[in-house]
């Protein structure tokens, strides 16, 4: 028992630094702007409403944000904030496609539905969650949405609308560099500034906000919650991987996954294990990244949970598939929803 209290007292000392080190190496943001928020636009579903809104991140550059509640709720919710993965937009990231056609316009000036010819297998909606209780809201990410340049239709010319997202990536990335950040710092600045704008609204309980992002949007989903106490419960999908992996079998190459110079103090997997003790629920597939750079990443964290007598917070699933897929299984999004009724409930112990 003394050796396992001095780990855990070890490793909580380690975790303090490392956070300050995350935190200072990923140049996180400018001084806080006034957000201006306003909603330019409300829609009513079968059993919710939709609003589309904006705020400032930093001077100059506006966040639209998609936030939906179930229709009859008329106390503050709980919200699950969902981060797209790369080419997804807000409006595909809660009402998927299998809605199509909604009877109101969606800001996704760059898809159009069904999505056929995406490539990878598209989530069912999250709408589905709000049964559970919960409000959602998503946002575009840089470059993409409604914050994106002009490009080809996807579905006309798949691979011309990639080549054009990949180059304003790029120009992101060298903006990024001049200004002495991060790509990754800038995605997570808007993210930290969603919760800002989250804690001005009266329908919504800012003590209970979870996030839960897939590919792109996982890695932004806990890079962020790791700088951020406010998150209180991560379901991460298709995002995990070593540096080493990730260089040696060249995959995860947006640059929202690398950090300058994070590797001289730490490694990917201990940083994603600084979730410890905060809820987390993480999905891989296995005809996705490569094993052997997904499961350090997991037994790091799961190594970390246990010291921290906080094992059952954390859960690691393998499905079945591809990159995403298992956004396309009913039970996963039960499963999901589940996650976060019990870990932000009015009862639920807050690490």
């Amino acid at each position: 028992m003394p050796d396992s209290r001095q780990d855990r007292d070890r490793w909580l000392r380690r975790r303090r630094q490392l956070t300050r080190r995350y935190r200072r190496c990923l140049g996180i943001g400018p001084e806080r702007c006034d957000l201006q928020a306003e909603i330019v636009r409300e829609e009513a579903g079968e059993n919710f409403t939709a609003q589309w809104l904006r705020f400032n991140s930093e001077p100059g550059e506006r966040v639209p944000g998609l936030l939906v509640r179930p229709a009859a709720a008329r106390k503050p919710l709980p919200l699950i904030l969902v981060l797209p993965g790369g080419h997804r937009t807000k409006d595909l990231a809660i009402f998927g496609h299998e809605q199509w056609p909604l009877p109101f316009a969606v800001e996704s000036p760059h898809h159009r539905f069904p999505v056929k010819k995406l490539g990878n297998h598209e989530p069912l909606p999250l709408t589905r969650l709000l049964a559970q209780g919960f409000a959602l809201m998503s946002i575009d990410c840089r470059v993409f949405g409604a914050r994106a340049g002009p490009r080809p239709d996807s579905a006309a010319d798949r691979a011309a609308f990639t080549a054009a997202s990949h180059a304003q990536y790029h120009w992101l990335m060298r903006r990024a560099l001049i200004d002495g950040r991060s790509v990754a710092a800038m995605e997570v600045w808007d993210v930290i500034r969603t919760l800002d704008y989250l804690e001005t609204r009266d329908d919504i309980d800012p003590r209970r906000v979870g996030v839960m992002g897939w590919s792109m949007g996982g890695n932004l989903a806990w890079q962020t919650a790791i700088a951020e106490p406010r998150i209180k419960a991560v379901c991460t999908g298709s995002c995990l991987i070593t540096f080493e992996a990730a260089l040696e079998h060249e995959r995860d190459a947006g640059w929202y996954a690398w950090i300058p110079g994070v590797r001289r103090w730490t490694s990917r997997q201990e940083l994603f294990s600084l979730m410890a003790p905060r809820p987390l629920l993480a999905f891989e597939g296995d005809s996705d990244f490569p094993r052997e750079g997904v499961q350090p990443m997991l037994d790091e964290a799961r190594q970390k949970y246990a010291l921290l007598e906080a094992g059952d917070r954390f859960r690691s699933v393998w499905y079945s598939g591809g990159h995403g897929a298992y956004l396309r299984d009913p039970a996963t999004l039960e499963e999901i929803g589940g996650w976060f009724a019990r870990h932000l409930s009015r009862g639920a112990k807050v690490p």
